[in-house]
């Protein structure tokens, strides 16, 4: 069958479906990408506004506050925080607020990075 299809000129209707494939996936990783980059900028913020205080542990949005970081964009870098283990929740809120804590994972990652 792909043969005839070539033999007869529509072998153009694959290669178009899978040139616009590739342009799908370059727009996705485009905001993919926009959307990675305000994690790491946000995250370094987060991790340190919490090494500073003496429990090491806050809501949330008190530290997206102090850090005048986006409410959406906090949510996001503390869900991300907890992905990677660097923050503990010490008491979950129904809307997100959740109570975090630094912990020896995030520590460590704050030290390799010479950011305290």
């Amino acid at each position: 069958m792909t043969d005839i299809r070539n033999k007869i000129g529509v072998g153009f209707l694959k290669r178009a479906a899978a040139g616009a494939d590739r342009r799908q996936h370059a727009q996705a990783f485009g905001a993919d990408r926009f959307l990675n980059e305000a994690v790491v900028l946000f995250t370094n913020r987060f991790l340190q506004a919490l090494a500073r205080l003496p429990a090491k542990e806050a809501q949330v949005l008190d530290i997206a506050r102090s850090q005048d970081i986006p409410i959406s964009d906090a949510l996001r870098v503390a869900d991300y925080l907890k992905e990677k283990q660097h923050v503990t929740v010490v008491s979950e809120d129904p809307i997100g607020n959740d109570r975090i804590a630094l912990t020896p994972a995030g520590e460590d990652f704050l030290k390799r990075a010479g950011l305290i």
